[in-house]
């Protein structure tokens, strides 16, 4: 199985969300074997993940998932993925919404703390013109404290 690529490229104040291609497993495997970086974006125990693990991750993710490589002046920085929420918590508070579900990984290390995920999240909602109410005002306060006003 290979990933499944996409067409679409965001962009934010400073930062590119562009499709994830077969040709960036050397960063995406720096980011999985850094213990500190899969402590935050996992949350749990994993501290490495060797090059299959990571393959087999995103090429399955990526079937049912936009995939993208998060950029700041064209050098990569980390990744997410946009899918339909699969967290049954979710799933049962909201039974008949279409939820989705934004995963990220700021990879490296210099750009933590900068507000680089809120940036993120307001690229991919760009992709549903408008966010659900639930979302709508943390996702103001989020994006709004980072320099930017959402359209919607």
């Amino acid at each position: 199985m290979k990933l499944r690529e996409h067409q679409i490229t965001l962009q934010g104040k400073g930062l590119v969300l562009r499709p994830m291609t077969e040709d960036d497993w050397d960063i995406l495997l720096k980011w999985n074997s850094d213990p500190e970086v899969l402590y935050y974006s996992e949350g749990d125990n994993i501290t490495s993940r060797s090059l299959e693990e990571v393959q087999e991750i995103y090429r399955w993710v990526s079937q049912t998932a936009f995939c993208f490589m998060i950029e700041v002046g064209g050098m990569p920085i980390g990744e997410c993925w946009l899918q339909r929420m699969n967290l049954e918590r979710i799933l049962e508070k909201y039974p008949n919404a279409d939820c989705r579900r934004i995963d990220l990984m700021i990879g490296e290390k210099a750009f933590w703390g900068q507000g680089l995920g809120a940036c993120q999240n307001f690229c991919v909602h760009k992709l549903s013109d408008t966010p659900k109410p639930a979302c709508r005002s943390r996702l103001q306060t989020a994006v709004s404290c980072v320099g930017h006003e959402p359209s919607w």
